[in-house]
């Protein structure tokens, strides 16, 4: 289990986890530094291919359903 203590959500590896977190490390995201450290949203996984597993968690494996 990897749980997002920002967004809530939680991955099925360490790599979907470190890939739905997006931005630059500087800086957290606001309306003044878009390009800011911030987590997808659920909307831009799924149209990244992040899939549910079973157990509930997002997972960037083809191995998963939806």
């Amino acid at each position: 289990m990897n749980l997002c203590m920002d967004c809530g959500e939680d991955f099925g590896s360490v790599s979907a986890f470190d890939a739905h977190r997006v931005g630059k490390h500087s800086y957290g995201y606001s309306p003044q530094q878009p390009d800011g450290r911030r987590c997808l949203t659920q909307k831009e996984m799924k149209a990244k291919k992040f899939k549910v597993n079973q157990r509930g968690a997002w997972s960037t494996s083809t191995f998963t359903r939806v």
